[in-house]
Formats: C-alpha cells, sequence, structure tokens
C-alpha cells in the first residue's frame, strides 16, 4: 500500500509554505488565486485527503462514527465497506472517519 503524502510533501510539491496549503484547503484567505490553483492541482495529483484526526484532536471536535455489532461478517464489512459505497464511503463524504468492531 502507498504511503499517503503529507502536507510537508504537498506544500514543497506546491513550492509554497505548509501554511498556505493549509489556508487553501480550509478555504482561508492570504494568497493569489494562481497559488490556489497551483495547490489544488498538486492536491489531486498527489491524492492528498488531509489529517481529518489531526484536525478533530486539535478542534476537539471528533468526527468519528463508530459502528457496534454483535459479530462482524462478510456481509457487515461489504456494508461498512472502504470502497465507494456504504457507511465508510458516506462518512468520508462528510469529512468523518468510520470505526467498526464486535
Amino acid at each position: 500500500m502507498a504511503k499517503k503524502p503529507t502536507i510537508r510533501e504537498v506544500a514543497k510539491a506546491a513550492r509554497v509554505s505548509v501554511a498556505t496549503v493549509s489556508r487553501v484547503l480550509n478555504g482561508q484567505q492570504g494568497f493569489s488565486s494562481q497559488t490556489e490553483r497551483q495547490v489544488r492541482q498538486v492536491v489531486k495529483e498527489m491524492g492528498y485527503s488531509g489529517g481529518g484526526l489531526a484536525r478533530a484532536v486539535k478542534n476537539k471536535v471528533p468526527k468519528t462514527i463508530a459502528l457496534i455489532v454483535p459479530e462482524v461478517s462478510e456481509y457487515f464489512l461489504r456494508l461498512a465497506g472502504t470502497g465507494n459505497r456504504g457507511c465508510g464511503a458516506q462518512a468520508r463524504l462528510c469529512g468523518d472517519t468510520l470505526q467498526h468492531g464486535s
């Protein structure tokens, strides 16, 4: 499995600071439209998805959904899924993470 890129790697590839990448991704101000395009292009190319857990800890707002079930079956794993469907995908669309266990 390939290592997920870090915000530092994105900043280096985009030739901007980590703070600039953070401002672009969080919709803040303080950069040119050209810089925004460059950062978003690098984010897309590298597949950067941000540090949701780190952000939740910093902001003291957990964004985790827990599913507790009596038995983890193959059906459940398909339902919870980590692909483009299921609970996991829906949680990611909202910027949340999904934890499951029995």
